[in-house]
Parts: C-alpha cells; structure tokens; sequence
C-alpha cells in the first residue's frame, strides 16, 4: 500500500462533498482539497510557508503525477503570494490537475470512483474499497481529538488543521463532542498558516467578497 498524503487523508473525510470540476459547484471539498496538496508540497519541501506567504523552493519532479501537477501549476504562478492566491489559482486553473487526483485514487486501490452529472457538473461518487484503511484514519483522528492522544507527525497535525478551517470536523463528531473538539483543535493547531489560508478562501466565497489578487 502506497503512503497515504494529507490530500488522502482530507479526501477519506469530504469524499461525498467530491466534484470532479470543484471550482464549478459547492467549494467546501474543493478549497479544502487545495489547502491539503499545498500542506503535502510543504511536507515534501518543495514548498515554504512565511508569515502567510508561500514560497516555491523546489520545482523538481515528485514522482506522482497529481501532485507533480500541482507543483508545475504553481511554479508558473507568481511568486511569494499570499496562501490564498495559490489555493484560488488550484482551482480556478487547475481543472485538469484533479482528474490526475482522481486517478491518484483509484491507482492507491482504497476507492473506486463514479461519474454521474447533475446540472451539467460531473460528480464523483465514492464507493470505498479498503474499509479496514478508512476507520484507521478515522480512528487516529478521534483518539486525537477525544482522547487526547498526542500527534505523531506533522501530517495528522496538518489534516487537523483541515478540518477545523473546513468544518469538516462537524459531520465527524456531532453536537455531543462539539466543544471538546473545538478546544482541542485550538490546543493543537493555533494559527497554522495554510489551514488559516484555506479558511479566509472559504470566508469569501461564502460572504460574496470581492476577490484580489492575494497581495
């Protein structure tokens, strides 16, 4: 089995918020999705995060074809932006890169995807093949979360940072741990910069604000 990324693991979470063209319907999974390949390019140091700024420090080939293709996206971008430039850039100029993701998926053998349209947009529907993988993911989330179980890498720290600035942790655990949940996060995370990056993309999106340039 193939090491599982952060945009894995966000994916085992948000699968039934998938659109095969995110940035053309509901954007929770989309912007999401985008935060965790910029949190995987910065585990892999090809990229850094200053202040709230991201900097490209090695544009050379990974070895998987989506995130290569992310990596190429932003390396033609300009340069030293804030997070959510290149979060936006993702998704309103990356729609080839997220059949790549797609392929990604059905190559590691945990999901089988399917397309259906509604309104004109593909969405993916997600059957999972390696239950045994997902609880695992699940499980060591929750023993973080409720248990108090410290983090093990800086993965699990930055899939957390995912779900608190997505919510997602919402339709994980429900009203009855709410609370303890959220102190937790807060506990952990702080101010990470690409989950706070993420979270000011959806802000937007969500109050119709006028969009600029990230400067």
């Amino acid at each position: 089995m193939a090491t599982l990324y952060i945009s894995d693991m966000y994916t085992l979470f948000n699968a039934n918020k998938m659109v095969a063209i995110p940035y053309f319907g509901p954007r929770r999974m989309g912007y999401g999705l985008a935060g965790s390949v910029l949190m995987d390019l910065t585990v892999l140091e090809k990229v850094e995060i200053v202040g709230n700024r991201l900097k490209i420090i090695d544009s050379s080939p990974i070895g998987d074809d989506f995130l290569d293709g992310v990596l190429s996206l932003i390396s033609k971008l300009e340069h030293n932006k804030k997070i959510k430039y290149y979060i936006k850039s993702i998704l309103h100029e990356g729609g080839n890169v997220f059949q790549l993701f797609f392929d990604h998926l059905e190559f590691l053998n945990y999901m089988k995807l399917s397309f259906t349209r509604k309104r004109f947009l593909p969405t993916a529907t997600v059957e999972f093949v390696n239950d045994e993988l997902r609880e695992k993911v699940f499980n060591n989330i929750r023993e973080i979360l409720l248990e108090n179980k410290p983090l093990s890498d800086k993965s699990s720290w930055y899939v957390l940072s995912l779900l608190r600035a997505t919510s997602s942790y919402r339709d994980i655990f429900g009203k009855e741990y709410k609370k303890q949940v959220k102190n937790r996060m807060k506990e952990l995370i702080g101010n990470e910069p690409i989950g706070k990056g993420v979270k000011s993309v959806i802000r937007e999106a969500e109050t119709a604000a006028p969009s600029d340039s990230g400067d």
